[in-house]
């Protein structure tokens, strides 16, 4: 009988420490979900920067090549390349580069 006694009390105690354990992993599964959840929520936020960033930078890319045809036919056919204005929508498009990829690292 001491023995059975013993038994349960040992069985008592496991299913103890098992259920412990197992609402120990259940609130980490629970922290860990949130977590996951919130990184989501931020990947979703910078996507529909980037995909803004992108539409700009489409939008910029578009204005230097009607700006680059326009500087082209008003001087004749000769290359536009040393040319400020030209120059100067070519740098813009370099920034919006960077931005793209500083944002995409962060």
């Amino acid at each position: 009988m001491t023995k059975l006694r013993e038994k349960i009390d040992l069985d008592q105690q496991m299913f103890t420490a098992r259920n412990h354990l197992i609402n120990s992993l259940q609130k980490t599964e629970q922290e860990n979900r949130s977590k996951l959840d919130k990184r989501n929520c931020q990947v979703g936020e910078k996507d529909t920067l980037i995909s803004q960033v992108n539409i700009e930078l489409a939008s910029k890319e578009e204005k230097s090549r009607n700006l680059f045809a326009t500087l082209k036919f008003k001087q004749g056919g000769e290359a536009a390349g040393a040319n400020p204005v030209a120059e100067g929508a070519n740098i813009a498009g370099i920034t919006i580069k960077k931005d793209i990829k500083r944002l995409k690292q962060t």
